[in-house]
């Protein structure tokens, strides 16, 4: 290996450590922004969300709001790795477009496609790992128990409407909102600045990108 070709592959390191640093800081401060729009948010959950599913109220607002964040600046981001790519060297040109073209075929995380994801697995999941339930419960115990349930809900109703003006006031003022707050930090640290699970976190995606295409920008300049 000559000398050019030693400085070549030094300096795709350097551009493969600041590009990745970059995604890092882009999603942090989009993860920052969401919490804040959580926190905007706390004062519309009910005791049900906060007690009951705190992820339900929060992981929406999360993923939506990271996803308008970062959808535009990834873009130019990667759009402006691709030119400093090419700087370092003019043959490595396809493969800035082709790191700049992985931006648009990017995964971000989803409930709705989680869950779509996890209903078609057990659609086609072997029936036997799944059986079927053929005991029913006798009908006089089936009719005391419905209605024993639909009592209980429509009781659970009144109370909440009782509530409602005070929940907010109530949730702060013991700390319940903390619990709502928690799943939003649990969300983004999870599924975008993670590494590694499944679905892959985005800033698992961006680092799988940026370290292929700084593979074969350095394989060329064996």
């Amino acid at each position: 290996m000559n000398l050019d070709d030693l400085e070549q592959r030094q300096a795709v390191a350097a551009w493969r450590d600041r590009l990745t640093l970059a995604a890092w800081e882009l999603i942090n401060a989009a993860g920052s922004s969401a919490r804040d729009e959580v926190e905007t948010n706390l004062p519309e959950a009910s005791l049900l969300d906060t007690l009951m599913n705190p992820a339900r109220f929060v992981y929406d607002r999360v993923d939506g709001a990271m996803q308008v964040t970062l959808a535009v600046r990834l873009k130019t981001l990667f759009e402006q790795a691709a030119k400093e790519l090419q700087a370092i060297n003019s043959a490595y040109q396809p493969l800035a477009s082709a790191l700049t073209a992985s931006v648009d075929v990017l995964s971000f995380p989803s409930t709705q496609a989680e869950a779509q994801e996890e209903t078609e697995l057990s659609e086609h999941a072997p029936s036997r790992w799944f059986p079927r339930i053929t005991r029913l419960p006798t009908l006089p115990n089936y009719v005391v128990e419905n209605r024993l349930a639909k009592g209980a809900v429509e009781v659970g109703s009144r109370a909440l409407d009782v509530l409602g003006g005070a929940s907010a006031k109530l949730q702060s003022g013991t700390g319940l909102h903390d619990r709502l707050r928690k799943a939003a930090a649990g969300r983004i640290t999870q599924a975008w600045m993670g590494t590694r699970g499944a679905p892959r976190p985005l800033m698992g995606q961006l680092i799988s990108m940026i370290d292929e295409v700084t593979n074969e920008a350095r394989s060329m300049a064996l």
